[in-house]
């Protein structure tokens, strides 16, 4: 393992998405073979890291002698869950909080709370001689703290994501004393993702009494985030209070089928967010991941009888498993940029899906990533930390360099295709409705766009107002909307029918103005080749 340092072929532990970064070594098709290899790249991992800090590990073997520290190493890589004994030999220092604390919650919170786990003096989670434990680091102005489990007794991932299980006692009392004890000034949320954001309450617009919002309180919660996980980051800045800052996917080069799975990864994460903005998108959505499971053959690999809302959150862990497959340079360092060889081709996978672009810029931005430790440091001196679009700069390349807090939408790809279906099913329906009462099909139809409706449902009143035109999108490989082009008569099987669409004022000077002059530039475009065409073949 000594070895692996030495010679350059690791150079730092990797550790899962839930415990600091992003992905765990593992590739197969056979899942237990795949947990096999993980377990054994983790023990890998973690003896190659006290290699290359020896001068740590002669010291952890002197405290232990070599029999108590192999102990302590499987004691370390078992678990998740140790005794109570050994939590209190591995601390050297642990706070102690009264439970007092959770007086400082509200009414109707702690009736919840109590109905889920009990009372406080009753529970036996992380909790003697009726005080609290939280495990950390005391570095005295700034404490390391794993952030608690949400419970037992189930799936650790699937409580990840639970809407339904309210936070425990130990959970609840860990973010008060962060507040109220401790008297932090910050919070840094390392590690993409965290379970806070997915705790009970409202999608958005949260109040007083929803979890999320009874634990942060006012604390700022600085979140270094993966560029490319859009709809999970949006989340933790909707019901987390999160402030994102991206880094950077690992670097990549040039794989085959790959990139099929970094679609299908894509179209899940558009699916999660779709479910909080509108149920008919996410329908759409939902419909082509089960296409492509099935084309991909991964229903067989994984099992799955039904693709529904569960089997979504299966797919997506297994993806992010499978991604380490395609990161052949190993894991990004938050603040460090790619070089070498690795730069190299990973310009070169960028360079060919976003041809327009100089290979100096691409260079340029993706060296650029010590923003992101200057922007968390900014970020907590009070500094503004700025917006950017997020996703991987194979996809989009405006999102780099990175260091920014992302958001997620992106008017040059409205409409969406999805949404471009549903829209041409509403005007589908609007012309049959029209041709069934009057019996003849309408010369012109009305529209009215609201900006924020853009945002909610991807475009899908540009997709009917197109598809009225009998126009249609053009997308380009990174599904940007490039163009439009004329609906052969033969297929449209009616005349084209003119649109009136009075634009809001509303937005204007923001990001949804910015949304609604890309969306009158392309239906210009498209009312001025729907008035050159004929309604012939």
């Amino acid at each position: 393992m000594g070895a692996c340092h030495r010679w350059g072929i690791e150079t730092g532990i990797l550790v899962e998405k839930r415990h600091g970064y992003n992905y765990e070594h593992c590739f197969s098709y056979n899942w237990n073979a795949m947990k096999g290899y993980h377990y054994l790249m983790k023990t890998g991992h973690l003896f190659t890291i006290l290699a290359q800090y020896s001068e740590c590990l002669i010291k952890t073997v002197k405290n232990h002698g070599l029999k108590g520290f192999i102990r302590f190493i499987r004691e370390t890589v078992s678990g998740p869950w140790p005794d109570e004994e050994t939590v209190f030999r591995r601390l050297n220092r642990n706070f102690q909080l009264r439970l007092e604390w959770c007086k400082h919650i509200v009414s109707d919170y702690n009736e919840k709370m109590i109905a889920e786990w009990g009372r406080a003096e009753n529970s036996e989670m992380m909790i003697r001689d009726n005080e609290i434990i939280i495990p950390c680091v005391n570095l005295g102005n700034i404490v390391l703290v794993p952030q608690p489990v949400r419970g037992w007794g189930d799936d650790p991932q699937k409580l990840y994501h639970s809407t339904q299980l309210w936070p425990h006692h130990q959970y609840t009392a860990f973010y008060l004393w962060l507040k109220h004890g401790f008297k932090a000034d910050a919070m840094i949320s390392l590690g993409t993702h965290g379970s806070h954001e997915w705790l009970p309450g409202k999608q958005a617009g949260l109040s007083q009494s929803c979890a999320p919002e009874v634990l942060i309180q006012e604390l700022p919660n600085l979140y270094p985030y993966i560029m490319d996980n859009i709809g999970e980051g949006l989340q933790a800045k909707r019901r987390g209070r999160g402030v994102l800052i991206d880094y950077l996917i690992p670097a990549m080069k040039k794989a085959g089928i790959y990139e099929e799975y970094r679609d299908m990864g894509v179209l899940i994460a558009e699916y999660n967010d779709a479910l909080t903005r509108s149920a008919e998108l996410a329908e759409q959505k939902l419909r082509r991941i089960k296409d492509m499971v099935k084309k991909l053959g991964l229903d067989k690999d994984l099992l799955l009888e039904e693709i529904d809302e569960e089997a979504v959150e299966e797919l997506e862990h297994y993806l992010v498993e499978l991604q380490e497959a395609y990161a052949p340079y190993g894991m990004h360092t938050f603040g460090i940029s790619p070089q070498g060889e690795e730069l190299k081709e990973f310009c070169q996978l960028v360079k060919e899906r976003n041809e327009e672009v100089a290979l100096s810029e691409i260079e340029k931005n993706l060296t650029s990533c010590y923003l992101e430790t200057d922007r968390l440091i900014g970020g907590l001196e009070g500094k503004y930390v700025p917006s950017a679009q997020g996703n991987d700069p194979l996809r989009n390349i405006d999102a780099i360099p990175t260091g920014n807090n992302f958001y997620g939408f992106d008017p040059a790809k409205v409409p969406s295709k999805d949404a471009y279906k549903l829209g041409k099913k509403q005007a589908q329906e609007m012309v049959e409705k029209y041709l069934k009462e009057k019996g003849t099909y309408p010369e012109k139809i009305g529209l009215i766009f609201w900006s924020i409706e853009l945002q909610r449902n991807e475009g899908t009143q540009v997709g009917t107002a197109l598809h009225l035109l009998g126009m249609k999108p053009v997308w380009d490989k990174n599904n940007k909307v490039s163009g439009v082009e004329p609906i052969p008569g033969a297929m449209l099987n009616r005349p084209g029918i003119d649109v009136h669409i009075p634009l809001p004022s509303t937005g204007s000077g923001s990001g949804n103005g910015v949304a609604l002059a890309y969306q009158r530039e392309l239906l210009s475009e498209g009312s001025r080749a729907a008035g050159k065409r004929t309604n012939k073949k």
